[in-house]
């Protein structure tokens, strides 16, 4: 339960802080190299971790195959 609730501080922390650089690189014209790369990847990364959170036995051998892809294809982003 701990361990719960740290994870998803962690996670609620990593999209405040996306959400702000996105604020300030398209609402704010500051403009930062590789910003939109960066924001996809996280955004693949994050995704990636929510479907490993929701995986189930009956599942598991569906969704792991799009789980690596989308953690390797954000490490790459």
């Amino acid at each position: 339960m701990v361990y719960d609730i740290i994870v998803w501080a962690a996670y609620c922390m990593a999209i405040l802080v996306i959400i702000s650089l996105y604020f300030a690189c398209y609402k704010l014209k500051i403009k930062y190299a590789g910003i939109n790369n960066f924001l996809i990847g996280q955004l693949l990364v994050s995704t990636s971790l929510i479907l490993l959170w929701f995986l189930e036995e009956q599942t598991k051998y569906i969704i792991t195959p799009f789980i690596g892809l989308y953690l390797i294809l954000g490490g790459y982003e």
